[in-house]
């Protein structure tokens, strides 16, 4: 009996819609055109976000602002192309980048300078295990790691681990010492760059997907680059450093995709059925579907 009911229903619906054919089509063209309205005419004047309306965001928000820190920090990932970070080559390419971005005359003034307790130094922008092993080198008259061989690397390399530990640097939870050889491997380190936080526009630290303001993001990108070079012997990766602009060349590149599959769909349709009016009527109904989405989604 149910599914009689709903056979003849259905039935009866699609009959109403045969015999008021003309009405249908001009109402759902009539629905289009209004809703064309808002599509055009009412866009958004705020982007999608993960910080919704609350007591714990505007908690955060009052935090932001009244004790809005004076650093802001991006995390780097830097792994060795060979598997091995603990050795000259791929210490003296992370060194050399790291004093190109203290010296670049457009990043290097953004940079925060403070004194680093574990190494003893005045710091600017960041300190890496490299730059430890290089001060290292140069302090026993072996002239940094410009100049000293591979063994008087490995040796700086083991003084200092042996003292530090390989956790305070930020390595690899793989990171390993063979007393066979005495070698210490490390596939990758973590580290920071610290950046003045007011001179970026101030503001609080978390990652907020829509905001408008990618001023860090686009800090970080450079620094990044800067801290990359030629990759020739390491890779340097930002840890979650510029997902708004990662987002939105994101949704560019898939424009072209949406587009060809729209086209797929009416070439398969114009296959199958063999007309043009199919490809018509399918093209157009697509078209008044984003209206409505669109449309539907502003006035929302």
């Amino acid at each position: 009996m149910g599914l009689h009911h709903r056979t003849t229903f259905g039935f009866r619906a699609a009959e109403w819609i045969s015999r008021h054919a003309m009405a249908v089509v001009l109402g759902a063209l009539a629905v289009t055109a209004a809703l064309a309205v808002p599509m055009l005419a009412l866009p958004p004047d705020s982007a999608a976000s993960q910080s919704p309306a609350g007591e714990v965001i505007e908690a955060q928000d009052l935090v932001n602002e009244r004790l809005a820190s004076a650093v802001y920090g991006a995390g780097f990932i830097v792994e060795s192309n060979d598997g091995n970070l603990l050795e000259r080559a791929p210490l003296l390419e992370l060194y050399r980048n790291s004093e190109a971005l203290r010296a670049d005359p457009a990043l290097a003034p953004t940079l925060f300078s403070y004194f680093d307790a574990q190494s003893g130094a005045d710091v600017t922008g960041l300190y890496t295990f490299a730059d430890e092993v290089n001060t290292r080198l140069a302090a026993a008259g072996l002239g940094g790691l410009e100049e000293a061989t591979e063994d008087q690397v490995t040796a700086a390399i083991a003084a200092i681990l042996e003292e530090t530990g390989p956790l305070g640097w930020g390595m690899a939870e793989a990171t390993a010492f063979d007393p066979n050889t005495g070698l210490w491997t490390a596939p990758a380190v973590i580290f920071g760059v610290l950046a003045d936080n007011e001179a970026l526009g101030g503001g609080g630290q978390e990652i907020t997907l829509g905001t408008e303001d990618t001023t860090k993001e686009e800090f970080a990108r450079d620094v990044q680059t800067v801290l990359r070079g030629d990759e020739s012997s390491i890779g340097v990766w930002g840890v979650a450093i510029d997902v708004n602009l990662t987002v939105g060349e994101q949704a560019e590149a898939a424009g072209p995709f949406i587009g060809f599959t729209i086209l797929a769909v009416l070439v398969v349709t114009g296959i199958v059925l063999k007309s043009y009016w199919a490809v018509a009527v399918a093209g157009g109904a697509l078209a008044a579907l984003m209206i409505w989405l669109k449309g539907l989604s502003n006035l929302i």
